[in-house]
C-alpha cells in the first residue's frame, strides 16, 4: 500500500508546524543535494543543499508544502539551522572519506535574523565540523532584502567573516537591478525561466546578463540547465557554472555520491578552486577582452563572438584548450588546422617553430602580466597572436588568446569590426585613428589602455607632419610621409588586394627610444564614404622584413 493521502490547507499547517521539532530530532528533515557543473570543464564543482521533509507516514512532502508555512509560523529558522548542522556534517564526512570536496550553497530565509543568531550558529558548525570557510556559500533572494535596510549589515558580515554571498534567482522579480546595484553579491544564479523557453529572444537576455555581470565582476550560474543545448550555449557565452535535470537533480547525499561515479563524473580539485574562478573573470563576450582582464576597470563594448578568443592552459610541457569560441575555430581552420586537439598533439611533439615562437609568448607573459603579441606565418597566412595570463596554480598558468589571420579580407570588412569599439581591429592594433578624406581631419577612436574620443582641431595633413617630425627615425620620416600621403592614399588602399596597406617605420616609444612599429590603412565600411581607419602597434623586429613582403603582395 502506498501513503495515505496528504494534509491539505489548515491541516496540512497542523503538521507541519506541531512536528517540526520531531522531524529535525528524528531526521525526518534533510539535506538533499544538486550538482553544479563547471561549463569550460564540465566537472563538477559544487551542490546546492535543498530541504526536504521525508515523513515516515505521508512520504515525501515537497518544499512548497512546508517553507511557506514555517515561515508564516515563525518557525523557519529551525528547518535553516537543521540543513546547516546536515551540510557540516556531511562535508566532514566527505573530507575524511575522500579528496572530493567541492562547495556547497545552501539558502537563508530573512526570518533566520530576526529569530535567531544565525552567524553564531554557522560559525558554531563549521568549527565543531573543521569545515574550512571557502567550502559554504551563502545564498540570498531578492525579496529578502525588499525594505529590510538591516540586510546590509547581515551581507557585510558574511562577506567580513570569510563567506561568499550569492544572489539566488536573478531574473525572477522585478527589482533585481536595484538590488545587484546596492549589495556585494560574488556570483548571479540565473533563474530557470529564461531556459524554459529557449529561444532567440531567452539567449540574448541570458548573454546581457552575463556580459552586465562580467563588467562589474560578478561571477554566473545558471539554473534549470536541462539539455546539451542549453548547457553548450552557456559555456559559449562565458556563464561559469550550470546547475539542472541534465548535471543532475537533486537527492540524498550517498545517492548523491554513487551517481557522480556510476556517471563517470570527474569532480573538480579544490586546489584549482580559485583559478578556475579567477579564469571566470573574463569576459568573452567583450570587444576588447584584454580590458576584461582581473583588476582592470576599463569599460568595454560587447560583441557578437567575431573575435576568435580562446582560454589556454599550459603546465608541465603541455598545452589544453579550456574554451575557444566559435571564431577561433573558424580561425584555426582558415589555417589549416582542423581540431584544437591538433594543436595539442603539435605541441606537445615540437614538430614545428611555431610552438617554440607560441611557447616564448606565453613564458613573457607569465613573466611580465602583460599582453604579448608576435606575428607568424602558417603556411602562406599571415597570422597576429596575443596571449595574456589570467590565472594560475601551482605548476600550471591559464592565458586568454586571441587569433588574427590577416590574411583574410573579412577582417578588414566592415561587418567585422565596424561596431563598438571596433572589435577584431582593437585585438590587433594599440591605436585606431578615423581619417576622413571629405573633410581632412582625423579624431582619436581607440587605444590600447583607454578608449578615447578626441577630436583633432588641425587638419589631419599637419597632423601627419608634426608627428613625422616628432615621433618617427629620422631615416624613415621621408618614407613615412610618402606613406601617408593623403593626395594618393584612397587610390592605394582600394587597390591593394587586401583594401588595406601597411608599413613598418622605427617610432619613439615613451622611453625616447626608437622601436618598430606597423602601420595600417584600410576604409571604414563602403570607400564610397571616403573614411579610413588609420592603425598602429609595435612590431618584434625579426617580423619586419617577413611582413613587409606579406602586405606588399
Amino acid at each position: 500500500m502506498g501513503n495515505p493521502e496528504k494534509p491539505v490547507g489548515n491541516a496540512l499547517y497542523a503538521y507541519i508546524t506541531e512536528n517540526i521539532d520531531r522531524a529535525i530530532e528524528e531526521g525526518w528533515i534533510t539535506a538533499y543535494y544538486q550538482p553544479v557543473a563547471r561549463t569550460i570543464t564540465g566537472e563538477i564543482c559544487g551542490m546546492e543543499a535543498l530541504a526536504r521533509w521525508v515523513d515516515p507516514v505521508y512520504g515525501l512532502f515537497a518544499p512548497n508544502d512546508f517553507i511557506s508555512v514555517l515561515e508564516d509560523a515563525q518557525l523557519i529558522h529551525k528547518l535553516d539551522c537543521a540543513i546547516i548542522q546536515r551540510i557540516c556534517k556531511d562535508y566532514s564526512r566527505s573530507m575524511r572519506e575522500d579528496d572530493h570536496t567541492v562547495t556547497v550553497s545552501f539558502n537563508l530565509s530573512r526570518l533566520d535574523f530576526r529569530l535567531c543568531d544565525i552567524h553564531s550558529f554557522i560559525e558554531e558548525e563549521i568549527k565543531k565540523n573543521k569545515v574550512p570557510r571557502d567550502a559554504l556559500r551563502v545564498e540570498i533572494t531578492e525579496s529578502m532584502m525588499e525594505n529590510d535596510d538591516r540586510m546590509h549589515d547581515v551581507i557585510d558580515r558574511f562577506w567580513d567573516r570569510g563567506f561568499r554571498v550569492w544572489m539566488d534567482d536573478f531574473g525572477s522579480g522585478y527589482s533585481s537591478l536595484n538590488v545587484l546595484k546596492d549589495y556585494r553579491f560574488d556570483t548571479l544564479k540565473i533563474d530557470m525561466v529564461f531556459l524554459r523557453n529557449f529561444n532567440a529572444r531567452s539567449k540574448e537576455i541570458i548573454k546581457s546578463v552575463v556580459d552586465m555581470s562580467k563588467r562589474i565582476g560578478v561571477h554566473t550560474l545558471a539554473e534549470g540547465v536541462e539539455t546539451a543545448e542549453q548547457f553548450e550555449f552557456l559555456r559559449s557565452i562565458g556563464c561559469e557554472k550550470a546547475q539542472g535535470y541534465y548535471i543532475g537533480k537533486p537527492m540524498p547525499y550517498e545517492e548523491y555520491r554513487e551517481y557522480l561515479k556510476n556517471r563517470g563524473f570527474s569532480v573538480e580539485a579544490s586546489d584549482k578552486r580559485q583559478y578556475y574562478h579567477d579564469i571566470g573573470r573574463v569576459n568573452v563576450l567583450s570587444a576588447t577582452p584584454f580590458m576584461s582582464v582581473p583588476d582592470n576597470n576599463t569599460d568595454t563594448e560587447t560583441h557578437d563572438g567575431q573575435i576568435p578568443i580562446a582560454f589556454v592552459e599550459y603546465a608541465e610541457g603541455k598545452l589544453k584548450y579550456l574554451f575557444c569560441n566559435d571564431s577561433y575555430k573558424k580561425t584555426l581552420a582558415q589555417l589549416g588546422v582542423d581540431s584544437i586537439e591538433d594543436v595539442e598533439r603539435e605541441f606537445e611533439e615540437g614538430r614545428t617553430q611555431l610552438r617554440e615562437k607560441f611557447l616564448a609568448m606565453l613564458l613573457k607573459a607569465q613573466s611580465t602580466d602583460t599582453v604579448v603579441g608576435n606575428d607568424f606565418m602558417r603556411g602562406n597566412k599571415l597570422c597576429y597572436a596575443q596571449v595574456r595570463t589570467i590565472a594560475g596554480y601551482p605548476g600550471g598558468n591559464a592565458f586568454l588568446c586571441i587569433l588574427q589571420n590577416l590574411s583574410d579580407n573579412s577582417v578588414y570588412s566592415k561587418s567585422s569590426f565596424l561596431s563598438g569599439y571596433l572589435q577584431s581591429l582593437c585585438t590587433i592594433y594599440e591605436f585606431i585613428l578615423l581619417l576622413d578624406l571629405n573633410t581632412g581631419y582625423s579624431r582619436s577612436l581607440y587605444h590600447s589602455a583607454q578608449t578615447i574620443k578626441e577630436y583633432h582641431r588641425r587638419p589631419a595633413v599637419e597632423e601627419l607632419k608634426d608627428y613625422a617630425h616628432d615621433e618617427i627615425h629620422p631615416e624613415d620620416r621621408e618614407r613615412y610621409l610618402e606613406f601617408t600621403n593623403l593626395d594618393t592614399i584612397e587610390e592605394r588602399v582600394a587597390k591593394s588586394p587586401t583594401r588595406h596597406i601597411s608599413a613598418a617605420f622605427r617610432t619613439r616609444v615613451e622611453d625616447g627610444k626608437y622601436v618598430w612599429c606597423l602601420y595600417s590603412f584600410l576604409f571604414a565600411g563602403d570607400k564610397s564614404e571616403r573614411k579610413l581607419l588609420s592603425c598602429f602597434r609595435k612590431l618584434s623586429p625579426e617580423a619586419i622584413d617577413r611582413l613587409q613582403s606579406e602586405m606588399s603582395q
